[in-house]
């Protein structure tokens, strides 16, 4: 016979699990309450089954406030910023990054860590929080009014040269020439890509960069050589910019600045210990920006020298130019911060 005191165990951990299911809902009832799986239809990468809906519009998306929720991606396109979030939720702003609006929202777990945006084309990618290695590539040829998913990766890089699409996927390369509709792999035996950097001119000219060091190609992915000389060994490429014969890399262990056969790089000098390097963007061929774990770097000899704008405290995901001295940035600590003097000030975005 079963002693009693093993039903009464049971009933009162039967008890603490529905009255947690009881506080969890409630919890929930007080932000913006969520499908059970945290979708709104099967084209923003929901299980099938789920009934589509039409996407949601600016004005009935509710907006998580920003200490909620972490912005990681950005993008502009005729004078239109667009932001991803670790909400799964897509923002944009029309007056240089000082105020945002909603303008899409997928599951409640995806991670938007890349958006590019291409004429009406809009390219999107996300990974889930549950597990990193899933995710989803989804694509709007109408800014944004509707979405489909052409594609389930957890994909960390994307890049565009004419009509060329190419992403950087954990199992590998790939490219589209129909608009991210469908996808050929150009890779072989590369793994955790999370960068890519393409020639405008010429799409067969591709840089990528992974959890351990990259690799380039002049054929367009036919043959691939590795990128190590020069750079400490095991770093992550997280970014890549390619000026003519010269080529910069953000990276885990720094910044680093080589020519375009990708035979030896050297590391520049940014007096910094956090050398984390998640973003560089261009002005011009002499001046640079960096968004680092250690604040935003600028150089304005080419890469000759380097020093720090702003605070230090500023850890960057992404950050865009609306013009040279217009900088908006995706911080993990202080959501999104703009700045109209090249970053020596900034100032914290309305959402």
């Amino acid at each position: 016979m079963t002693p009693l005191f093993y039903f009464e165990e049971n009933m009162r951990y039967a008890l603490l699990a529905i009255l947690s299911v009881f506080l969890v809902a409630s919890a929930s009832a007080q932000v913006a309450p969520l499908p059970s799986d945290g979708c709104d239809s099967e084209a923003y990468g929901c299980p099938a089954g789920r009934v589509p809906s039409r996407p949601p519009t600016e004005a009935t998306i509710p907006i998580p406030p920003p200490a909620h929720i972490e912005p990681r991606s950005l993008a502009l396109a005729d004078g239109v910023l667009y932001l991803g979030t670790s909400a799964g939720a897509i923002y944009t702003s029309r007056d240089g990054g000082q105020t945002w609006q909603g303008l899409a929202k997928f599951r409640f777990d995806y991670v938007i860590d890349r958006i590019v945006v291409d004429g009406d084309h809009i390219y999107l990618a996300a990974w889930t929080l549950s597990d990193p290695t899933q995710g989803s590539f989804l694509v709007s040829d109408d800014r944004g009014a509707t979405w489909n998913l052409t594609l389930n990766k957890s994909i960390r890089g994307i890049a565009i040269s004419g009509n060329i699409l190419v992403i950087g996927a954990l199992d590998g390369v790939f490219r589209s020439r129909d608009f991210g509709r469908t996808f050929e792999p150009i890779s072989a035996n590369i793994t955790d890509v999370q960068s890519i950097g393409i020639d405008p001119v010429d799409p067969s000219y591709i840089f990528i960069g992974t959890w351990h060091l990259g690799y380039y190609t002049h054929n367009g992915g036919a043959t691939w050589h590795q990128i190590a000389k020069g750079i400490i060994n095991d770093s992550d490429f997280f970014s890549i910019v390619l000026d003519g014969e010269t080529i910069y890399i953000g990276a885990c262990s720094g910044i680093y600045k080589g020519n375009d056969d990708g035979q030896q790089y050297h590391k520049e000098k940014t007096k910094t210990d956090a050398r984390r390097t998640k973003v560089i963007r261009q002005i011009n061929h002499n001046t640079l920006y960096a968004g680092t774990t250690d604040g935003v770097w600028v150089t304005v000899d080419g890469g000759k020298s380097w020093k720090r704008r702003g605070n230090r405290n500023i850890v960057v995901n992404d950050m865009v130019f609306t013009s040279p001295n217009h900088l908006v940035i995706a911080t993990s600590r202080f959501s999104v911060i703009w700045s109209d003097d090249g970053g020596k000030s900034f100032t914290q975005a309305q959402f």
